[in-house]
């Protein structure tokens, strides 16, 4: 965990740690960040935020979530997702955080192939493997 950098709190600017619990009785493990200076906590637990335990990413969703700014553009991890562009709902890949997709988009005649922003999709949602 200490090789992911944290921005300073969104909030009051304070230095942000992590922190990690486990209970061996629930086989439960959860990661957070805590802000030293205003004590704002961002917590993604294991059994809610991936079922499949990879707490590797969890980890990665949780510095990513905490790092996010209003001005920033989402980065979604490389894999398969569903996403809705114009109201059609299909299946792409994205890979090293790009942040745009190839969509098929219906026109008058045809279908044609666009290049979108990942953020100009609706119900984007990975595909679980």
């Amino acid at each position: 965990m200490n090789d992911i950098k944290l921005k300073e709190c969104p909030f009051c600017g304070g230095k942000a740690v992590w922190c990690a619990t486990e209970s061996e009785e629930e086989l439960h493990e959860c990661h957070f960040i805590i802000c030293t200076g205003c004590g704002f906590l961002l917590e993604l637990d294991s059994d809610e935020a991936n079922q499949t335990h990879d707490m590797g990413h969890l980890v990665y969703l949780t510095a990513q979530a905490w790092n996010r700014r209003a001005d920033d553009p989402i980065v979604y991890p490389d894999g398969a997702y569903w996403v809705t562009y114009n109201g059609w709902r299909q299946a792409t890949n994205l890979i090293n955080g790009n942040q745009t997709v190839m969509v098929m988009v219906k026109t008058d005649c045809d279908w044609e192939f666009y290049d979108v922003l990942i953020h100009e999709c609706s119900d984007i949602v990975r595909i679980e493997e």
